[in-house]
């Protein structure tokens, strides 16, 4: 997993966790500028790629976090944040961070076949970019049910620092996608998925609401 979805997982744990004091449904929690998902017909129009809003309740739009990046993708032309708020966290088994993020970014390597694609990404999603994560398993394979080349992820990893419980260890498991633009292949287009929750307990059902984020990713124009 990149270090920009990283550092962009623990800022907005952090932000919960110590904010969310108020209702689920509330306009605003957390995060400066969290908009509360209503209208699940729309789309998020990007620069170069659009998606559906995830379905279900207590979903929220926000802000990207100022972060690091991987050296070879340049600041992200368009980004979205979507929140999934589950209640007041006070307890290690309450703190269930559930996250989709996309966006697009230019990037500085070029790829002959889609088998390098491939490869960057699997190096990629190997990385501990943070010494808090212990790497548990990962998988990718090329995906091109989206229309472009993509590769399709999955990665679990084991996490000894989140804030707040720094004595307890979680589980975080992510999945998502990387695709090379099919007009523009000098940019690259990531869709992530990630849920974490306190080692032994089980992460949440939720394919129904988030799946169609992925299945209906659409390439526009980059211009």
């Amino acid at each position: 997993m990149p270090l920009r979805f990283l550092v962009v997982l623990i800022v907005v744990a952090l932000c919960v966790s110590a904010e969310a004091q108020q209702p689920a449904k509330a306009p605003r929690i957390g995060v400066p500028g969290l908009i509360p998902v209503t209208e699940f017909a729309k789309r998020h129009e990007c620069q170069g790629f659009s998606v559906p809003l995830p379905k279900g309740e207590n979903w929220f739009i926000g802000p990207f976090p100022t972060v690091a990046i991987p050296a070879e993708l340049a600041p992200p032309l368009c980004e979205i944040l979507f929140v999934k708020i589950l209640g007041r966290i006070t307890r290690p088994e309450e703190a269930h961070t559930i996250l989709v993020l996309a966006g697009i970014s230019q990037i500085s390597v070029g790829f002959q076949t889609s088998e390098e694609f491939l490869r960057f990404v699997e190096r990629l999603i190997k990385e501990n970019s943070l010494p808090r994560y212990r790497l548990l398993e990962s998988n990718a394979l090329l995906d091109n049910s989206l229309g472009s080349v993509c590769v399709r992820y999955e990665r679990t990893v084991e996490d000894i620092g989140v804030p707040q419980f720094l004595s307890s260890v979680f589980i975080e498991t992510d999945k998502g996608f990387f695709c090379t633009h099919p007009r523009a292949s000098k940019f690259v287009v990531t869709v992530h998925y990630s849920q974490r929750f306190l080692k032994g307990q089980r992460p949440l059902s939720l394919e129904q609401e988030v799946e169609p984020v992925f299945k209906s990713l659409t390439f526009t124009s980059v211009e």
